[in-house]
């Protein structure tokens, strides 16, 4: 798959090649991924003497590179608050009856599915035809047994089936799994849209369920079938979808551990979510009295502000204490998530997957993945290096040459965002071309722009372009996503879309889950979420087992690119927020491609290098006590 990623890039680059010469608008999305950034020194400084265009010719090449190392720490599922003002009790117990309905009618549904080929004697074997007795599919947490994928079934003969068995049971196998992820949708959606412990006890059992099921299935049926017969061309469909099952994953762990290893992730996304700061005016604040700051909008909002000498304590300030807030709170969380996922590759028992990183790196069906990786950010140093020492050039000259060195690193905090990852914010301060800023967040909000109008105006630009609307396609959209920040109870901000798997065909229920600001990045954003629901929409009529991106990153690649044209002054012109007179010269092309340079040449380190880390921590090349002083040698 990751080649035909390649290929997809390589299709898609005259339009974007024609949309660097201005014949096709375009412009890139926004990701607001968690992570810490710092960068390392570049080996070159600006010389002022290089014209812009020089600095830009690189640029086309890239391009390329973004499709394919789209990050894959990112992308699941998405409710909305039906206003963005205060929540009242009545209105949150409507709410938490209507998805308890909803949960409620997924769970039925599901029970009354039988798996038919447990009626099928053709289809089990004595030994095994009471291993997969319909009572037996759920593990209770308290059973304390050892993985299921541990235990070998009493034969080590694999069971002779005819084409027409494995098709009969893999379409059982693929509906059921449907079913079952609908219902695991809609308590994952509870708890990212209503934060509480006793939702969070509800995404550990939904987790334990559905892992419980896959364990089984793969135990007593898929590891026990003899797939040889699926070898003629004449079959490959039916061999593809046994390939995406084949590997357990995660739910090789047996039912306690698969709990605890759910709820880590629970409890580091509620830190991250609901982590709070005093203000800097107040930095000895009551946090549980005072006014106090969170990640959105308030941090988020100091460091989309203009960089200014004056705000380098405040920057510091803030970065500093969100950090301490987050990372110190769930280290030793994230350590022992970090060791549960390596035991659960072990636990699959495949050559192929020794640790996590094999683990992950197995959905992208290349052995040459992390070579093709190094290799893409090799060609893309040299660019990077001269959009790192142009930027440190200018952010000296705003925050003063004693704050950093003039071949050195930048600081994280300075750079536009917490984690550093996309440079944007700081384009005021580093743009040398005389043309308007295309920063249209004032005009949107001059206009009377609120979240759903942003929304709406996106799925337009889909319905323009021939695709499906979610009014036709995501049955009660609207009144189902998150699309603005709720009073009153605490959720996951980070933007998100989600696809329920409720049917096989349209209407689907999809979601966004999004705390929508009016602004341009947030424009962006919301036209990006929309790509991955046109892609679900897109899928919808596939089987369940390939209704997901081609890889894990591909995905992201989707959503850019179909984002691509939002940003461009020639679209910003036709929507009415860009003034009709704004003159589309050398200089408006030039900006325009320094700020997508700003956004997503700086993201594509940062992207690569979350996975690299991550890679040595699975494969134990970090030590645990190195944590964080590793990630910075990487930065």
């Amino acid at each position: 798959m990751f080649s035909f990623g390649i290929i997809i890039a390589a299709a898609l680059m005259p339009v974007v090649v024609a949309s660097l010469s201005g014949s096709v608008p375009r412009g890139p999305p926004h990701r607001n991924n968690p992570g810490k950034r710092k960068w390392r020194p570049s080996i070159t400084v600006y010389e002022s003497s290089q014209s812009g265009k020089e600095k830009m010719r690189y640029f086309p090449l890239l391009l390329c590179a973004i499709f394919v190392l789209a990050n894959s720490v990112y992308s699941a599922p998405g409710n909305k608050s039906p206003t963005s003002e205060n929540v009242s009790d009545s209105t949150l117990k409507e709410i938490s009856e209507k998805r308890d309905s909803e949960i409620k009618e997924a769970e039925n549904s599901t029970k009354s599915l039988l798996p038919h080929h447990q009626e099928d004697p053709k289809l089990l074997t004595e030994k095994n035809a009471s291993a997969a007795d319909p009572k037996k599919d759920t593990i209770s947490p308290s059973n304390n047994e050892t993985s299921s994928a541990q235990k070998e079934p009493a034969s080590s003969a694999k069971r002779q089936l005819t084409v027409e068995e494995l098709k009969s049971y893999i379409e059982y196998y693929s509906e059921e799994l449907r079913r079952r992820s609908n219902l695991k949708a809609l308590i994952a959606w509870q708890f990212a849209t209503n934060i509480t412990e006793e939702n969070s006890k509800a995404k550990v059992e939904g987790s334990l369920e559905m892992s419980t099921w896959k364990r089984n299935e793969w135990l007593h049926n898929i590891s026990q079938f003899d797939l040889s017969v699926l070898e003629s061309p004449h079959y490959q469909n039916l061999k593809r979808l046994f390939d995406q099952v084949k590997v357990l994953g995660t739910d090789a762990l047996d039912g306690e551990k698969i709990s605890k290893r759910t709820q880590l992730i629970n409890e580091m996304s509620s830190t991250y979510s609901s982590a709070k700061i005093c203000p800097f005016q107040n930095p000895d604040c009551d946090l549980e009295k005072d006014q106090t700051w969170s990640l959105e909008p308030d941090i988020s909002n100091v460091f989309l502000e203009a960089p200014k000498k004056e705000n380098y304590d405040l920057l510091t300030y803030v970065w500093r204490k969100w950090s301490d807030a987050t990372g110190k709170n769930y280290r030793n969380k994230f350590v022992e998530y970090i060791s549960l996922t390596n035991e659960a590759a072990k636990a699959n028992k495949n050559p192929d997957i020794q640790n996590g990183a094999s683990l992950w790196l197995q959905a992208y069906e290349s052995k040459n993945i992390r070579q093709n990786l190094a290799k893409m950010y090799e060609e893309l140093k040299p660019f990077y290096y001269e959009l790192h020492a142009f930027v440190r050039y200018k952010l000296r000259k705003v925050y003063g040459e004693d704050k950093f060195d003039s071949d050195g690193p930048i600081p994280a905090h300075i750079l536009g965002n917490m984690w550093a990852q996309s440079w944007e914010a700081i384009f005021p301060a580093v743009s040398e071309f005389k043309t308007k800023n295309m920063d249209v967040t004032d005009e949107m909000k001059k206009q009377g722009y609120d979240a759903r109008k942003m929304f709406e105006l996106a799925d337009k630009f889909f319905k323009d372009l021939g695709l499906e609307s979610v009014n036709e396609g995501a049955k009660d959209f609207y009144n189902l996503s998150m699309i603005e920040k709720p009073e009153g109870r605490k959720v996951v901000c980070h933007a998100s879309a989600w696809d329920f798997s409720a049917s096989n065909q349209l209407p689907g229920d999809f979601r966004i889950k999004m705390c929508t600001d009016v602004t341009m990045n947030d424009f962006i954003t919301v036209h990006h979420e929309l790509g991955h629901i046109q892609y679900y929409m897109q899928y919808v009529d596939q089987n369940p087992l390939f209704r997901e991106g081609a890889n894990p990153g591909f995905h992201e690649a989707i959503g850019d690119t179909l984002a691509l044209s939002v940003s461009t002054p020639g679209h910003l012109q036709a929507i009415g927020l860009l003034d009709k007179d704004f003159k589309l010269d050398d200089d408006a092309d030039l900006s325009y491609l320094l700020r997508v340079a700003l956004d997503k040449v700086s993201f594509l380190p940062f992207g690569y290098l979350i996975d690299l880390y991550r890679w040595k921590l699975f494969e134990g090349e970090i030590e645990f006590k190195d944590l964080n002083d590793e990630w910075w040698l990487l930065r």
